[in-house]
This record gives structure tokens, sequence and C-alpha cells, in this order.
């Protein structure tokens, strides 16, 4: 029971450590403008509007195609139906 005391004691003091220094590092901290942050999130909400507007452009090419294919083989049928 000792060694696990210890241990866990030891962990323990070694996590508070290294949580106190890295509080305290002489670091400087990083200031960013406002504009460079709104870009990284703009390029993103771009990149999500074309990969959208891509996917609904091959689901319509899709569906076109599908229509096509289901009009050849129903050629005999009324015309009526389809508009």
């Amino acid at each position: 029971m000792k060694f696990k005391t210890g241990l866990l004691l030891g962990i323990a003091i070694g996590y508070a450590i290294a949580s106190r220094k890295s509080l305290t590092g002489d670091d400087e901290p990083i200031v960013r403008h406002p504009e460079d942050s709104r870009r990284g999130s703009n390029g993103i909400a771009d990149l999500g509007r074309r990969l959208g507007e891509s996917a609904s452009l091959w689901s319509l090419r899709a569906i076109r195609q599908a229509r096509g294919a289901v009009r050849d083989r129903l050629e005999t049928t009324d015309d009526a139906a389809w508009n």
C-alpha cells in the first residue's frame, strides 16, 4: 500500500509542478487581429459552401440522368404524365 500511495503522491506533485510551469511560462501571449480570425472562419465557410454547391449540382445531374433513363424506357407512354 505504501508504494501505491507514494506513486500517486508523486504523480500529483508532478502534475501540479507541470501545470504551474505552463501557467507562469515566459512566453508572451499571442495577440491576433480580429480580421485574421475572420479570414480563417470565412475560409472554412467558403469551403463548406462550395462543397454544398457541388453536391447539389451532382445530385441534380443524377436526377436528370435517372429521369432521362426512365423516359427512354417508357417512350410509348403518354407525355402528359411527365408535365
